[in-house]
């Protein structure tokens, strides 16, 4: 979740009715109102992308709150004489006199008179607004609230108004502040774009080696908001199992009952000690017939039976005729291609956090348009003549290469370790594949080609107010957002990756976690004002003697990885190394079975307005 502080006033409206109780004719007393403000509910509200929910637990109420009309402050209705916040039962109730004679007073009670039920809208002044990203959840006003949602921290209610309509579930409200109303959209266009290119970026990275029209209609769906993160991710996993070819099981002469390719091969992984992965991709049937096959020998002799090949004399024309069949080792690529994925899947490297996947077709040198490539979108003329966005030299390239190792499983290993063996060898291909992967990232970051972060860019800072401090890390987050495309118009680029050396990981987590970071000699409040405003990546290499350029003093500001300061490519969308059988390794001496482990991937910086470093010295 991230919090930015912003100073504005909300206004919410709500479908909420105000009971009025006139003066008799002759009384001195004024007319009087209650009503519940608000309950606890998301709302929506005009600008914001997503819903709203004012956290009651931390909201406050002036004293006392002023009634308006339309939210007017020109159109003075009354003020409140009680202001109830009640947590527990998520609600607000106000009462309050109206103590105006003129038209807006004359008008709400005019119409109450008559018996019009004025619906109410709440003007809160937010002190934090809190991002729920997609996925993730928050319990507020003891509900359960799963994003996207935006929850206001901190609020305080300065104001309440008639309103002439309520807000159904659509309905959305006006937003004003003291910033300058123009300013005041451009303020929460930034934290929409961002919000929507994270949601995208999210999406992108779940389909990203996934084809075919199902793929292409539930990431559509996801994009459209039809689906949620869980959904999305559900329908990929579906897709793949359906994606997987089934062999029939072979029942006759020899054959055992279900014994198929893919029994042999969930018998392989649960030997493996890789139940999950198993699990994953193979249903209860499957899982339960390959739960008879717990030793090498049983999933050799099952795999010969499936040839319709007899069973030899002695283990070593055992293991021989095992593997000259297509199922054995076949069914142990396959195997190791699944640990692989679920190896990559799970891994949680630094660079993955500020890079972006994208997909390429070939070796060739392949083109990335940058942020702010092609023009501005511009009013249509009256005559409809729309202009051309131009996509020429402004735009990087990223090269991809082969990495990989052969691997061999010879006859003794297999009869004494079945798959356990193999499977840690794949494994531990997998993490070196990683690995070059972080080591390719992190040259090409410290090798800056073509000056990428420089001055002339305005995306490099140095001197000693470099430093990772309060003040230089303002520095970094003003240099970022004051970013703007070539027509100097701002790109609204929002802090996102804090990436620095572990020298510097203490003092990063300080500035991010902490909800204080150094006192004041006279007392001032104090407060860590970057708390939350980025996430952590600690990059062990941009310190390490072996690369080129190293320093334990510089440390990197990224915007959104969708933004694509810097991208790592895949051949064909293909994030995990590709295990594939090559054959028998024999001669007199030795026998064994070959697999090729490769990985095709590449790096390169793109976009230099998408991210800022800072010398630290």
């Amino acid at each position: 979740m991230s919090t930015t502080t912003t100073p504005t006033m909300m206004r919410m409206l709500g479908g909420w009715k105000a009971d009025i109780t006139a003066a008799a004719d002759g009384s001195s007393k004024r007319p009087t109102f209650a009503a519940r403000a608000y309950t606890g509910n998301p709302m929506r509200v005009a600008v914001y992308y997503r819903p709203v929910v004012l956290d009651l637990a931390t909201l406050k109420a002036a004293e006392p709150v002023t009634v308006l009309r339309d939210h007017d402050v020109s159109q003075i209705v009354g003020q409140t004489t009680r202001v109830e916040i009640d947590v527990k039962a998520s609600e607000v109730r106000v009462a309050g006199i109206i103590t105006g004679d003129d038209g807006p007073a004359k008008e709400v009670l005019g119409h109450a008179r008559n018996g019009f039920q004025w619906p109410v809208s709440v003007g809160v002044e937010v002190g934090s607004l809190e991002y729920v990203p997609l996925g993730s959840e928050a319990t507020v006003n003891g509900m359960v609230h799963t994003g996207p949602v935006n929850i206001v921290r901190d609020g305080v209610l300065r104001e309440i108004s008639f309103v002439g309509v309520g807000a159904d579930k659509a309905a959305s409200a006006t937003v004003s502040g003291s910033l300058k109303e123009t300013d005041m959209e451009r303020v929460q266009e930034q934290d929409i774009r961002a919000q929507e290119r994270e949601r995208i970026a999210t999406i992108e990275a779940a389909c990203n080696g996934l084809t075919g029209d199902t793929v292409a209609t539930l990431k559509a769906k996801a994009i459209n908001g039809d689906l949620s993160m869980e959904q999305l991710q559900a329908g990929l996993l579906e897709h793949v199992r359906n994606q997987r070819p089934v062999a029939p099981a072979y029942t006759g002469g020899r054959g055992g009952a279900g014994e198929s390719p893919d029994m042999i091969e969930a018998a392989i992984l649960l030997q493996a000690g890789c139940q999950t992965v198993a699990e994953k991709y193979f249903g209860d049937q499957v899982l339960s017939q390959a739960e008879r096959y717990r030793d090498p020998q049983a999933i050799m002799e099952a795999s010969l039976r499936l040839a319709h090949i007899e069973k030899p004399e002695g283990p070593q024309a055992m293991v021989r005729a095992a593997f000259s069949t297509t199922n054995m080792p076949q069914a142990l690529g396959s195997a190791g291609q699944k640990v692989a994925l679920e190896e990559v899947h799970n891994d949680k490297s630094s660079w993955r956090k500020y890079t972006l996947p994208v997909n390429v077709p070939d070796f060739h040198e392949a083109k990335i348009v940058r942020l702010a490539t092609g023009g501005d979108i511009e009013q249509v003329a009256p005559t409809g003549e729309l202009k051309h966005g131009t996509f020429g030299e402004d735009a990087g390239a990223v090269q991809v290469g082969t990495h990989g190792q052969l691997l061999t499983l010879d006859r003794q290993a297999w009869y004494n370790d079945g798959a356990g063996l193999f499977m840690q060898m794949v494994k531990n291909r997998v993490l070196a594949g990683i690995r070059a992967q972080g080591n390719l990232v992190t040259k090409t970051l410290l090798a800056n080609a073509n000056s990428f972060f420089s001055e002339a860019n305005g995306n490099y800072e140095s001197g000693a107010d470099t430093a990772l401090t309060v003040a230089g890390l303002s520095m970094a987050i003003a240099t970022l957002r004051g970013q703007t495309d070539d027509d100097g118009n701002p790109l609204d680029l929002q802090p996102a990756v804090l990436v620095v050396p572990p020298e510097l990981e203490g003092v990063a987590r300080a500035l991010l976690f902490s909800d204080y970071v150094e006192g004041t000699a006279d007392g001032s409040p104090t407060g860590n004002i970057h708390k939350g405003v980025a996430e952590l990546a600690v990059e062990p290499r941009l310190s390490a003697a072996k690369f080129t350029g190293a320093s334990a003093d510089a440390w990197y500001l990224f915007s959104s990885p969708a933004n694509a300061a810097m991208v790592v490519a895949y051949l064909n969308g293909v994030q995990a190394p590709v295990v594939e059988e090559i054959g028998l390794e024999g001669n007199a001496n030795y026998l064994g079975y070959t697999w090729r482990v490769y990985f095709d991937f590449g790096a390169a910086l793109i976009e230099p307005r998408a991210a800022v470093k800072m010398a630290g010295k």
